[in-house]
């Protein structure tokens, strides 16, 4: 079993936290488990690999690899030249933190990456779950939003590669509401992609239905109504840790 934990804070009970997840997941499933962790923080210093206690000359404990995401911010030239789609990740994590303050270098950045992600030759799908990744970490102001929306449908148009604006179209044949305003879908008015929020929405249940083996078409319908992403995910968080699907839904 592999275990991979992306951290995008320091948090003091980390290590402990890798620890309890790796033991429940061996006690589950009765498999030697790998926990991974994924440090995208910005705390050069904190580099947590291992959690350890004894008492009375007993001894538990667990190490485990850490990759910190900061150290790679002076290998741009190497990740954009790499055609392993992680490559693309990473830079994109990066970029995300250097212009957190700066919506018009962001703005940049993302359209530059995403153009990338076109001429490395990647499949359609690749393209689209790579895009939806690097539009849930790059967010933009609304009116940069739109400006950045503009230029991308122009540069598909232009290469004949519709392949994030036709996955916007499938949505709406679906009958996926989109909230139209003057024939813009609200998600894209926002930088908030509609595969990205249904698939939060979908994670969270598959995490309840996992845990406590139902859910309900009233939970299902509450969620349905949420597009804000941070809510979805401080959820997606709860679900993991809640001891109730009535616990979860008093929350929600």
């Amino acid at each position: 079993m592999i275990h991979i934990e992306v951290q995008g804070s320091k948090e003091t009970d980390f290590s402990e936290r890798m620890y309890v997840y790796n033991y429940r997941t061996y006690d589950r499933y009765r498999r030697p488990v790998a926990s991974l962790a994924v440090l995208t923080d910005e705390t050069v210093s904190w580099r947590p690999e291992r959690f350890v206690y004894e008492i009375w000359g007993c001894e538990a404990s667990l190490r485990f690899p850490v990759v910190k995401i900061l150290d790679y911010n002076n290998s741009e030239k190497k990740l954009l030249e790499n055609t392993n789609p992680f490559a693309i990740v990473v830079l994109s994590q990066l970029k995300a933190m250097e212009t957190r303050n700066d919506p018009e270098a962001r703005t940049r950045v993302k359209f530059d990456l995403v153009k990338r992600l076109y001429q490395k030759g990647y499949k359609k799908k690749d393209v689209v779950q790579l895009f939806s990744f690097i539009d849930w970490i790059m967010s933009l102001p609304e009116e940069l939003s739109q400006r950045f929306w503009d230029k991308l449908i122009s540069f598909e148009e232009e290469y004949k590669m519709p392949y994030v604006t036709s996955v916007e179209k499938i949505g709406i044949k679906k009958g996926i509401p989109l909230g139209m305003q003057q024939g813009i879908p609200v998600g894209i008015q926002q930088g908030i992609p509609l595969g990205m929020l249904i698939e939060a929405r979908e994670m969270i249940i598959e995490v309840l239905t996992e845990r406590f083996g139902r859910t309900s078409a009233k939970l299902s319908k509450q969620l349905e109504n949420i597009d804000s992403r941070e809510k979805l995910k401080a959820l997606h968080r709860q679900a993991l840790r809640v001891k109730s699907i009535n616990e979860f839904e008093n929350r929600l």
